[in-house]
């Protein structure tokens, strides 16, 4: 198949010097597939010119290299938006996808990341009074006026670990992962690792369900947690205990050393 190739790199500023609608326009309404050549090639790590190109065949746009956003914007709700409407029934539909392949033999250190999000205040700003960050958001909504009806069927945002290829061994393989690396607490304020609320109105049935499989040995394993759990208890027929906070009010969970008979 024919492909028109056009340059249009600024060597000077070093980057496309047209305008993103011209570009789309370009691309996707040529009689013959269009491709924009950007000059030079990689640094040797896959050998390929990078380029943008209307793939004619499966109707989408191929971008080989990096694509960068750089947007101040004042009052938009968005830099990049991704909407779809699908209207399949049998398959699932992803609005967006990443996959990135490690294709790195025997490192040790370094890694790679699917999806990153940070969400900071620029130096020299402040935000507060009912403003949030947010690394990520994911919300899950029937609509305003769809319906969702299925016995069988689970709603929420996930994370999950699939199985495929060979574990031999990690310090942790966990589903989620919370970390907090403050050096100080705020001021003010609570400081936790996962924080729930029921803004809605309904009756929640519970605050955590865990579906074992008849397959999980504890429900917690507590490490490092000195200022929480206690090793000792005055009460003869309790090895421990764990501090919590019912309504205000501090509370203690007995730790048995023995199972009940």
């Amino acid at each position: 198949m024919a492909i028109n190739t056009y340059n249009f790199w600024d060597v000077d500023r070093g980057n496309i010097k047209v305008d993103g609608a011209f570009i789309m326009a370009l691309l996707t309404s040529a009689a013959t597939p269009v491709a924009l050549n950007l000059p030079g090639t990689s640094n040797g790590v896959d050998g390929l010119v990078r380029y943008l190109q209307w793939n004619e065949t499966d109707s989408l746009l191929d971008v080989n290299g990096q694509t960068k956003f750089t947007y101040q914007p004042t009052d938009d709700l968005f830099g990049v938006q991704v909407q779809t409407a699908f209207t399949g029934t049998d398959a699932v539909h992803n609005a967006l996808k990443a996959t990135v392949d490690f294709n790195a033999d025997g490192v040790d250190g370094g890694g790679v990341v699917a999806l990153s999000g940070t969400a900071q205040v620029a130096d020299g700003n402040t935000i507060g009074e009912a403003s949030n960050l947010l690394g990520i958001a994911a919300m899950i909504l029937a609509g305003s006026g769809g319906e969702v009806d299925g016995t069988g069927l689970h709603a929420a945002a996930y994370a999950g670990i699939a199985d495929g290829g060979t574990w031999t061994s990690v310090d942790h393989l966990a589903a989620g992962w919370l970390d907090i690396a403050l050096a100080d607490a705020p001021g003010t304020g609570e400081l936790e690792f996962l924080y729930m609320t029921n803004s809605g109105g309904a009756t929640v049935g519970q605050a955590i369900y865990l579906d074992g499989g008849d397959a999980v040995g504890a429900l917690f394993n507590l490490a490092n947690v000195s200022g929480m759990a206690a090793e000792t208890l005055s009460a003869s027929t309790a090895a421990g205990y764990i501090t919590v906070v019912v309504n205000g009010a501090t509370r203690y969970i007995n730790l048995y050393s023995t199972a009940p008979a």
